[in-house]
């Protein structure tokens, strides 16, 4: 049986009396700024003139004007923002604390050669090296990770927060303990690539 538009929830799953659940709610885009560059958050972070991608992506915010995107993750999720903002109108700085706007994965799929020519016919300002300290109303404190020497980005419209992403793992907390079998798969353990989910779909199946 599948149940589509339901929201699962601890009530709604234990009211199933289920032998074993497994977890597949994949992951979110962190809201305070955490990254692998920097686990931290970003001071500012909570400022309503501040998104991220998923925010995007999913609709719920659409920014305009001057948009700063930071990127630690370098998918092609901070990049696909940056093109589509960039192509609406929007002035887009994209920061990013490695060399190259894209993270190694990506690049080893031969795909950097046809994303970075479309960031750029899309207007988009790539600052490599870069990461942010603060975000505050129309400004951004930026910094050079090797120098450490600091910027400020002025007339700032909205911040897009690509940098990485967090387990959406609420639900397997409120289930634990309450049913005999619980396992999270895929992001909803840990936020990697694709195929993990499918092998873990596959192994923890077999399992029960």
């Amino acid at each position: 049986e599948v149940r589509l538009g339901t929201l699962a929830t601890a009530q709604s799953v234990l009211a199933e009396a289920p032998d074993a659940v497994m977890i597949a709610t994949g992951a979110a885009f962190s809201r305070e700024g955490r990254s692998n560059h920097l686990d931290q958050p970003i001071a500012g972070h909570e400022l309503r003139h501040v998104c991220t991608v998923d925010d995007v992506l999913l609709g719920r915010s659409r920014p305009t004007g001057k948009v700063v995107i930071i990127d630690g993750d370098g998918s092609n999720a901070g990049v696909g923002v940056a093109e589509i903002l960039g192509k609406r109108g929007c002035t887009v700085h994209f920061l990013a604390p490695r060399f190259s706007p894209v993270n190694p994965r990506v690049n080893n799929a031969e795909e950097t050669r046809f994303i970075v020519p479309r960031m750029k016919q899309a207007g988009v300002v790539f600052e490599p090296s870069t990461w942010v300290s603060e975000i505050r109303d129309g400004e951004v404190t930026a910094y050079d990770i090797w120098t450490e020497e600091e910027r400020e980005i002025m007339g700032v419209d909205a911040v897009v927060l690509a940098t990485s992403r967090a387990a959406s793992n609420d639900l397997e907390r409120e289930l634990s303990g309450k049913v005999s079998q619980l396992f999270a798969i895929g992001d909803a353990a840990s936020p990697r690539m694709w195929a993990a989910a499918t092998y873990e779909g596959h192994m923890f199946a077999r399992a029960i």
